[in-house]
């Protein structure tokens, strides 16, 4: 059975118009509904630890607009049936309906889609907007509707490709959590479709999102390349050129810090080398490719590094995109470990996380605290850190925050450590996976000047968590019955799921 008949059923979706319920028409358009592919019965928001209340418009709108610069109808149109769905989510559904009704009318006149795109297309719409009247009290024209729609049963192979590679792309978006199953849909839409260049893409796209969060310096999968190469062979597009960049490269890393392999990390580093120059010459790159770009001409290794380029990069992405919260981060990052300029750093990181640009970017905030925290001996981290923590309700993120306050603050104040160690151990036994993350930048002298770390420890969160407890254990003796409490239950945690970090990989 695959992925979406498995999923399709398994929740109803949300009901409005309650005086119908009892009717015989809301019941059997309701059973119709159920069996439906599309995003209000995917429900993506409910596969993860997402807090109630959340809005993810600005984040869909500003995927929604790469997609249309780039021309790509099929993924700009996706992302438009993703906002309703959102929309829908956030309760109004008048807007909801109206996406639909007018994406409807231009599916038709789509130049770039194929046959297939638009078939699949037409069909989650159809379904979206039948589940979006029968949630405004129309069970008649929602049945109507789905009447007319060909059943995801009798089409053909390439067109339910197509619907899951929009399913995939729909989990991806709203939590880390998913990227698993968001593969499992990705990889079942290549079986469907050989030559899918965005299925190949998105395989090879959130695997290397899961390498990153789920290990430490981790070597790319076969499978990642093979994907990445797959499609360039399919569209030598910029997408496909920077990720495979980003995986040579930091394949090469991984291999020199494990001193393993190392007559392949010239070959690797080399073929990324040659990957950013081809972007990099291309005058139709984007803002975000350039700032990829630009990126990897500072990552490379030392001698091959081209910090002259990765500049232009920059500030070509930023002429292009100046409120872009990744260019911004960015320049910031260039500024401060490139050109030393902490005032232009800052500069760039407050434009990065400024809310008027969007939904705010977690890593560039990151970056602004220890920049604070290495230059403002007057610098409120705990308030900021408060901010953060009500701003970025994704579970990995809060992870993060919850670890560095607890490194940090357990230095000089044991007690709050504590506090925020179980606060970390409450987010982290809601996963069912370890995750890596970085660990607090800066350590506390004993007069409290702050300290910063030159290589801020990046490892497992739940090593870091052990790590503090343990330190706690030894600062808070009055603490050990409830300590020794905690580390039992994070050890049951990692009985349970935890296992050698080289075998945490999708091969």
């Amino acid at each position: 059975m695959s992925s979406l008949s498995r999923n399709s059923s398994a929740k109803s979706i949300p009901q409005e118009g309650k005086e119908n319920e009892s009717s015989p028409t809301h019941a059997d358009v309701k059973q119709m509904l159920e069996g439906t592919e599309c995003h209000f019965t995917w429900k993506p928001v409910e596969h993860g630890h997402i807090p109630p209340g959340c809005s993810f418009i600005a984040k869909i709108k500003d995927k929604r607009i790469i997609y249309e610069r780039g021309n790509e109808q099929f993924l700009m149109v996706t992302y438009d049936l993703l906002l309703a769905y959102e929309h829908g989510r956030q309760e109004d559904l008048s807007k909801a309906r109206d996406i639909l009704q007018r994406v409807q009318r231009k599916i038709a006149n789509m130049d770039v889609a194929t046959s297939e795109e638009k078939e699949a297309l037409q069909y989650l719409t159809s379904c979206n907007l039948a589940n979006v009247n029968f949630l405004m009290g129309d069970p008649d024209t929602a049945r109507e509707g789905l009447l007319k729609t060909k059943k995801y049963s009798e089409s053909p192979e390439r067109v339910k490709a197509q619907i899951l590679c929009a399913k995939a792309a729909a989990y991806s978006e709203y939590s880390k959590e998913s990227f698993s199953y968001s593969l499992e849909l990705y990889r079942e839409g290549v079986i469907l479709d050989q030559g899918n260049y965005n299925l190949h893409f998105g395989v090879g796209m959130i695997l290397r999102r899961i390498r990153r969060i789920e290990t430490v310096d981790g070597i790319p999968t076969e499978e990642e390349e093979m994907a990445m190469r797959k499609a360039i062979e399919m569209r030598r597009c910029h997408s496909s050129l920077i990720f495979l960049a980003e995986s040579l490269r930091e394949h090469a890393r991984a291999l020199a810090i494990r001193k393993i392999s190392r007559h392949r990390i010239p070959e690797l580093n080399g073929e990324a080398l040659a990957l950013y120059i081809e972007v990099y010459k291309d005058p139709s790159a984007d803002g975000k490719t350039l700032v990829r770009c630009g990126d990897g001409f500072m990552k490379l290794p030392k001698h091959m590094r081209d910090l002259q380029k990765a500049e232009e990069c920059f500030l070509k992405a930023y002429a292009l995109c100046p409120n872009n919260n990744m260019v911004n981060h960015k320049l910031g990052v260039f500024y401060i470990e490139v050109k030393e300029s902490h005032i232009l750093a800052e500069k760039y990181l407050l434009a990065a996380i400024d809310p008027s640009n969007g939904k705010g970017n977690f890593a560039a905030h990151a970056t602004y605290v220890n920049l604070k925290l290495m230059d403002d001996p007057l610098f409120d981290v705990s308030t900021e850190w408060q901010v953060m923590l009500e701003r970025y309700p994704d579970i990995f993120d809060q992870i993060y925050l919850h670890i560095s306050q607890m490194q940090y603050f357990s230095q000089y104040d044991p007690g709050t450590g504590l506090h925020h160690a179980k606060d970390t151990l409450d987010a982290l036994v809601q996963l069912k996976k370890p995750i890596q993350t970085f660990g607090c930048t800066h350590h506390l002298s004993h007069d409290g000047r702050r300290l910063k770390l030159r290589y801020p420890p990046r490892n497992y969160a739940h090593v870091h968590l052990l790590d503090g407890l343990q330190y706690l254990q030894r600062r808070l003796p009055e603490k050990r019955v409830v300590i020794e409490s905690m580390m039992e239950k994070l050890r049951m945690w990692m009985d349970s799921y935890v296992i050698e970090p080289e075998n945490v990989r999708y091969e």
